[in-house]
């Protein structure tokens, strides 16, 4: 496969910049928090650089998997990209959640916002992956 590994790490980065824009105050920090029984102090003492450090890891890895598909698919426009992104987190991300939050007895809102999370990014990242 003749993957651009550039793409791949931008990719990535983006991926992991959406999550800090859309876990932020000014989109749903409080609702998340508030699905969560979080406050702000759980989140200060919690993971910490680890937690960061893996999340990034993960849209790297991320990036490059979903530009093995595109590339295999021969996605070459941000329309076909864009749908290789909603097709993936349909089939895997959206799914896979859906029966976690359901034996963790999460609640909708929660499945929501994680999910709609990894909904834009990866439509990002198949937008961009695929005409680039």
């Amino acid at each position: 496969m003749d993957i651009n590994y550039l793409a791949v790490a931008v990719a990535g980065v983006l991926y992991y910049v959406i999550g800090a824009a859309w876990y932020s105050p000014v989109l749903f920090a409080r609702p998340w928090m508030d699905a969560l029984g979080f406050t702000k102090e759980d989140l200060e003492d919690g993971a910490g650089a680890k937690a960061y450090i893996l999340t990034f890891v993960n849209a790297l890895i991320m990036a490059f998997v979903l530009a093995c598909i595109v590339e295999a698919f021969g996605a070459t426009t941000v329309w076909a990209g864009l749908q290789g992104g909603f097709w993936c987190w349909l089939g895997f991300v959206a799914t896979t959640m859906a029966t976690n939050s359901v034996f963790a007895g999460r609640s909708l809102k929660l499945y929501a916002i994680d999910s709609g999370y990894h909904l834009v990014g990866l439509l990002v990242m198949g937008g961009l992956l695929a005409i680039w």
